[in-house]
């Protein structure tokens, strides 16, 4: 039996206690220590978000002990957990994503298969947040956290 890596993602708009395989439908049997617990989502949080898609970020743990160093450390303003973004800095919240995910590629203080697991999950958000939220143009704001 071969394992892969999982997702939970526990979003209330995406119906909650979804376990999402990466990688190929061939993978997808998943050994219960091997899910990341993704707490930290981006989703719409009012009614008229139903149609907004949930983005998985990162597991609580791993985005206190490595993502917010580097927001931290770069000096970033609007991402984070916990805090609303707005469509109006839809460039800039890609742009901090991106300086992260640099920020991380270079660390070699942190493990090479974390490096690599959350550029793969930045690489997501990036091509995810962009496109779902021009699907929904009356959002005007979603949460992180």
């Amino acid at each position: 039996m071969r394992a892969c890596r999982g997702i939970y993602c526990d979003c209330p708009r995406s119906g909650g206690n979804i376990l999402k395989a990466v990688g190929k439908v061939a993978d997808i049997i998943c050994l219960l220590s091997e899910v990341e617990i993704m707490s930290v989502e981006i989703f719409g949080t009012e009614e008229n978000f139903k149609n907004f898609r949930c983005i998985p970020v990162s597991s609580e743990e791993l985005f206190n002990t490595v993502w917010q160093r580097a927001i931290d450390a770069l000096g970033l303003r609007l991402i984070g957990n916990g805090v609303w973004l707005f469509k109006k800095d839809l460039r800039d919240i890609l742009d901090e994503f991106k300086r992260v995910d640099e920020y991380i590629a270079q660390n070699e203080s942190i493990p090479m298969q974390c490096r690599l697991s959350i550029s793969e999950r930045i690489g997501a958000v990036l091509r995810d947040l962009e496109s779902n939220w021009n699907e929904v143009s009356d959002v005007e704001r979603l949460w992180m956290g």
